[in-house]
């Protein structure tokens, strides 16, 4: 008898270790979205719509294009990718870490440049002498052009217009558009150039001027899903961003959708 319970205890010991660690009872893994910081608004709110939707959860993970495919480049657990823009989409594809047929436009945005005062005048860049004359050697703030897609647009916008080798000294580097935002916010720089989604909500911000769209590249927001990481949870939630309700909230949060 004394035998029989102790091969009993041994079975229950065993069960308890195979649930333990049997893969079909672990908890299912979480989906990653990997988006580039100034979808931090847009993307939150479609995150929350899509569980109440669904009742499915979605972590999202904000930061500068390129600290993400960097990221995702060395090993993170992404399964969704949306970058600002093109060049660091193809720096993930490079790396065969695309899902074939899974990229895609999902939307557009605008270059503004903005101020914390409200008494300033609007600024016309087709004339693109007067930002000199109204910022005279004031500092502005943008995302960091070496890397960062919101700084490149501005820099390349900034060269265009003949104004890059007169403002480059002024500039105040921030590691994404956001943070660049927030110096203009707190008053610790005068000026700061961003996406036109990045001021939706913020009275306290005003446009200063629209740069003209001739003057960079066209801001497109690329997604994809990762190689071996489409998950059912995944697709679901590319397919929201990609309906009606997706594109409502874009819209809603100063980005173009794309079909």
């Amino acid at each position: 008898m004394i035998c029989i319970l102790e091969m009993l205890k041994c079975f229950s010991t065993f069960f308890l270790i195979c649930l333990l660690y049997n893969p079909i009872v672990v908890a299912a893994e979480k989906t990653y979205v990997y988006a580039a910081s100034s979808l931090t608004g847009a993307i939150t709110k479609a995150i929350q719509d899509f569980k109440v939707d669904t009742g499915l959860i979605v972590v999202p993970v904000f930061g500068a294009s390129s600290t993400l495919a960097r990221q995702i480049i060395q090993g993170a657990p992404a399964n969704i990718f949306i970058s600002a823009n093109s060049l660091w989409m193809n720096k993930v594809e490079e790396t065969q870490l695309i899902e074939t047929g899974s990229r895609h436009p999902l939307a557009s945005n605008r270059l503004i440049l903005i101020a914390l005062e409200t008494n300033l005048p609007f600024i016309n860049l087709f004339t693109p002498e007067t930002l000199l004359t109204k910022i005279k050697n004031q500092r502005i703030a943008i995302a960091n052009p070496n890397h960062v897609p919101a700084g490149m647009y501005a820099k390349k916008a900034l060269q265009t217009l003949n104004l890059w080798s007169q403002i480059k000294n002024n500039l105040a580097m921030a590691a994404n558009v956001r943070i660049a935002l927030s110096y203009v916010e707190r008053g610790e720089v005068p000026y700061g150039i961003v996406y036109e989604s990045d001021i939706v909500g913020r009275m306290n911000i005003k446009r200063v001027a629209n740069f003209p769209t001739t003057s960079h590249p066209t801001i497109i927001y690329p997604l994809a899903i990762m190689r071996l990481k489409s998950t059912e949870t995944a697709q679901a939630f590319r397919r929201f961003l990609q309906s009606q309700k997706g594109w409502a909230i874009l819209t809603q949060f100063g980005f173009t959708p794309l079909p």
